[in-house]
């Protein structure tokens, strides 16, 4: 891969962070559920959860699965 060709990858990357990140905002505050609260529930600071959805720390498959699933977990204790 030439210097081009991984540069436009690493900004594909990037991108695609922020638009997690983004979504994963929005997912949230749909529900009107508050950082702090899903961060306390992923067992992450809310400084950390705030990075993630700002796109300034990255999502892996983990981190993602376990944002929904806490997510989902704080939806159901509302109930």
């Amino acid at each position: 891969m030439n210097t081009i060709a991984k540069i436009k990858y690493i900004r594909t990357l990037v991108i695609q962070q922020a638009e997690t990140g983004r979504e994963a905002r929005l997912q949230r505050e749909k529900r009107g559920v508050s950082l702090r609260g899903l961060a306390k529930k992923m067992g992450i600071s809310a400084s950390y959860l705030s990075d993630l959805e700002l796109g300034r720390r990255h999502w892996n498959m983990d981190r993602i699965r376990l944002f929904e699933k806490s997510l989902d977990d704080v939806m159901e204790a509302l109930r």
